[in-house]
């Protein structure tokens, strides 16, 4: 849920597209490795979950790969329209999650 935020604070400084998504890419990096340690001493860090992450390796540099191709070659005007639109539908979607659980149970 942190995406939708940080985009908002950086969408308006109308960087390019490429600056923008390492940017976007970078904090998040930051952000997931400080969690490492945390994760480590509570124990999440354990045969199960490492094994589900190194099963998943493949496909997250595939995708990663993908997600490279498609910002070169999606023009800045669309890429950039694509975003709003997406942010939009996170944020329904968020509100919908939130609504539900804050009706809770029948």
């Amino acid at each position: 849920t942190g995406g939708p935020p940080f985009q908002i604070y950086v969408l308006p400084k109308k960087l390019d597209k490429e600056v923008f998504v390492g940017t976007y890419s970078l904090f998040f990096a930051i952000g997931n490795a400080l969690k490492v340690v945390p994760y480590f001493l509570l124990g999440q860090l354990n045969p199960t979950n490492l094994g589900t992450s190194a099963a998943l390796l493949p496909l997250a540099v595939a995708t990663n790969l993908a997600g490279v191709w498609l910002v070169r070659r999606t023009p800045a005007e669309a890429f950039y329209k694509i975003i709003y639109v997406l942010i939009f539908l996170i944020g329904l979607q968020l509100l919908y999650a939130g609504g539900v659980e804050l009706m809770g149970p029948g």
